[in-house]
C-alpha cells in the first residue's frame, strides 16, 4: 500500500506545474490585465473560434506560474524527501515551466475549439474532455524534457480527472465556480 501512496504522490508532484497553471484562469479572474480573448473576438464560420473565458490573462499568469512551480520543485530537489518523489530533471525550470504552462492552456484551447465547432457553449460540461485537455497538453509539449511513460501518464490523466471533478465542486461550494462539473 505504502508504495502506490508513493507513486501517487509522484505523479501529482510531476504534474503540479500544469495544476497550478490551469488554475491561473479562475484564480486570476480580478485582475484587469491581459483582459483580453486570445481569438480576440474572432468567428470561424459564424462560432467563435475559443470564447470569452480563454483570455490572454489566464494563459499569460498560467505561463508565468508554471515557470515558478518548476523553479521551486527544482529547488525542492536538493532535499531528500523532495527528490525522492521527483519523477524527472528540472535543470531546465524555464523551459519545463512553459511547456508544462503552455501545454496545458494549448489543451485547453483546443478543447474550447472543438466546443464551439459543436455548438457547446463556454461552461457547459464536455466530459471527459474538460477534465483532459490541459494535462495532456502539458504532456505533449514537455515529453521532450520528461520522457514520462505512457503507463504514467495514463495514469497522471485519471488522477487529474478525479480530482478535477472534486476541485470543481469545491469551487462551486464556495462560490468560485459557477457551475460543480
Amino acid at each position: 500500500m505504502y508504495r502506490y501512496v508513493i507513486y501517487f504522490i509522484k505523479l501529482c508532484y510531476f504534474i503540479l506545474p500544469a495544476a497550478f497553471a490551469n488554475s491561473m484562469g479562475t484564480l486570476t479572474k480580478w485582475i484587469k490585465l491581459f483582459d483580453v480573448p486570445v481569438d480576440m473576438n474572432r468567428s470561424l464560420d459564424g462560432k467563435r473560434i475559443f470564447g470569452d473565458n480563454k483570455t490572454w490573462r489566464g494563459m499569460i499568469f498560467g505561463i508565468l506560474v508554471g515557470i515558478i512551480v518548476v523553479f521551486v520543485q527544482g529547488y525542492l530537489y536538493k532535499f531528500r524527501p523532495f527528490r525522492s518523489i521527483s519523477m524527472i530533471d528540472y535543470s531546465h525550470p524555464i523551459l519545463l515551466g512553459f511547456l508544462m504552462g503552455l501545454g496545458d492552456h494549448i489543451g485547453d484551447l483546443f478543447e474550447s475549439f472543438l466546443k464551439r465547432r459543436l455548438g457547446i457553449r463556454p461552461g457547459d460540461p464536455f466530459i471527459p474532455f474538460d477534465q483532459l485537455d490541459g494535462p495532456i497538453g502539458a504532456i505533449l509539449f514537455s515529453y521532450s524534457l520528461t520522457h514520462i511513460s505512457l503507463k504514467d501518464a495514463t495514469f497522471v490523466l485519471l488522477i487529474w480527472f478525479v480530482l478535477h471533478v472534486i476541485t470543481k465542486h469545491i469551487g462551486f461550494w464556495i462560490g468560485v465556480d459557477k457551475r460543480k462539473w
